[in-house]
């Protein structure tokens, strides 16, 4: 059985053929879907007469575009940082930052702090804002834990939030964000650990097929 979203004022597409600058725009659209997506878009007077409608929804004139993609998300965390937000504007240097206890390490110690419910109560209030806002897919990296169990902690947030909204997400290991103040004496012990611990644990638990290393002054080298 077929669902029908009609009275679309104006329903945008991404052709086949064409770069991104070529919206396909649809006036007085209609868009059709069953249990396997989406079967057909197009003008609301062209709709498939063997279509076996079970439902007909109004869009109420309505704009309708493909669902926004967050290609780079952190969104499991604990804390706020908006005070360096404000320094950041203030022409405050991010290393500088850094190294008055604040930036990502902060972060990484509020997350440390905060159990799993709490950061999946938390995200998902995040996702859910988010999907509001139209987007339906979400990439979303860890990197705030820095220890095996706190990035084992973060992902099994997001696989948790995958299996509860109806959104897809898409989750990255990031345990190469930064070094944390436990390892600052041993980055090659703090590599090594990333390595030989945290994505073999990782990849056991099957929670991400996805791996990323910030390389940045302050973080980390491409040798590295």
């Amino acid at each position: 059985m077929i669902r029908i979203l009609t009275n679309i004022r104006s329903l945008y597409v991404c052709p086949e053929s064409g770069g991104q600058s070529e919206v396909g725009r649809i006036d007085k659209a209609a868009l059709a879907w069953g249990k396997e997506g989406i079967v057909w878009v197009g003008p609301e007077a062209e709709i498939p007469p063997h279509f076996s409608i079970s439902e007909v929804i109004d869009a109420h004139g309505a704009i309708v575009i493909p669902g926004l993609v967050d290609c780079h998300t952190h969104l499991a965390f604990a804390g706020w940082r908006t005070d360096e937000f404000e320094q950041r504007c203030l022409g405050v240097d991010y290393r500088q930052i850094g190294a008055n206890g604040g930036g990502i390490l902060r972060t990484v110690r509020m997350t440390r702090e905060a159990n799993e419910n709490e950061l999946f109560e938390r995200a998902g209030r995040f996702l859910d804002q988010m999907v509001l806002l139209g987007i339906t897919a979400v990439e979303c990296k860890s990197g705030y834990g820095l220890t095996v169990e706190d990035e084992l902690k973060l992902l099994r947030v997001y696989k948790r939030l995958g299996e509860s909204r109806p959104v897809r997400l898409v989750s990255t290991f990031l345990g190469a964000h930064a070094i944390p103040q436990e390892y600052r004496d041993d980055r090659v012990g703090y590599v090594n650990l990333v390595c030989e611990e945290m994505i073999p644990r990782v990849a056991a638990e099957k929670l991400t097929s996805f791996c990323d290393v910030f390389v940045e002054e302050g973080a980390f080298t491409a040798a590295e």
